[in-house]
């Protein structure tokens, strides 16, 4: 149940906003950091850094990369951070590898002195810091993004951008492969949350991802970095088809159910 839990979001760009909202429908309480988008009007619950770690159940990072101005993000997240958030709260790394010091964490996750870590992204990739992949509860090799909606999207901005930058018209809409839905056969549970982790696990299981990489992350950051970059970059070019949760429709549950609310809250499909 996340209706007791807050979740802080450091960058609420095209992806930290969807899922703000996704939260709040959700029951969670949100609370913001994106000092540029605070300063433009945007109206949400912002805080600064230090109250978003300090007030939050779980930190998610989905700023871009930026060395420079009043507001870059290299190295944002800092070990005094990371001791706010503590042995109670949870870091989600999904933005860019180097907005998070690899090493305090590394340090204060040894230590017992926070709870646990999610990285996709990592400092100085692929070349990833001995010991720091086994301390994680998921590390994956920074592919938060390569769902095949998310690269069909991807490719049509660029056609946009493209078309806008030329003043041509070009109303191209990628096509998507395989075309046909994915269906989920759910059956009701006693928790509705239980049903809500089954479609979850059905359409990504993430664990398969960590398993990949943690295969070979554990011994060769220590043995032969080299040979693990290159295993990390072979998994990013090879990765599988992998579609988002509203690609797939549900079948066996009541879209009007508790557990229908919910699903489709998080954008799966009902027939």
């Amino acid at each position: 149940d996340c209706a007791n839990l807050t979740l802080g979001i450091v960058g609420r760009g095209n992806i930290g906003r969807p899922l703000s909202q996704l939260a709040r429908s959700l029951g969670m309480r949100v609370i913001c950091n994106d000092p540029p988008l605070q300063q433009s009007g945007v109206e949400d619950e912002w805080g600064t850094l230090e109250e978003v770690f300090a007030e939050s159940d779980v930190v998610t990072l989905h700023t871009p990369y930026t060395t420079s101005g009043p507001h870059a993000t290299h190295h944002l997240i800092q070990q005094q951070h990371l001791e706010l958030l503590g042995d109670r709260g949870f870091l989600i790394n999904a933005a860019r590898g180097n907005v998070l010091r690899n090493i305090p964490l590394f340090e204060l996750l040894n230590m017992g002195r926070l709870k646990g870590a999610v990285l996709d992204c990592w400092e100085n990739e692929p070349r990833l810091l001995p010991g720091l992949h086994e301390l994680l509860l998921f590390g994956t090799p920074h592919i938060a993004g390569y769902s095949h909606d998310g690269k069909l999207e991807g490719t049509r901005q660029i056609v946009a951008a493209y078309a806008r930058h030329l003043g041509l018209e070009l109303p191209w809409k990628p096509v998507p492969i395989p075309p046909t839905q994915p269906m989920v056969t759910l059956s009701p549970k006693s928790d509705p949350w239980l049903v809500v982790r089954e479609a979850v696990r059905h359409s990504y299981t993430i664990a398969d991802d960590d398993a990949a990489l943690r295969r070979f992350s554990i011994d060769l950051a220590r043995t032969n970095p080299e040979m693990l970059e290159k295993h990390f970059d072979l998994l990013r070019k090879n990765y599988p088809l992998r579609r988002e949760f509203a690609a797939y429709t549900i079948t066996g549950i009541p879209h009007e159910s508790a557990e229908g609310k919910l699903l489709h809250t998080m954008g799966f499909q009902f027939s």
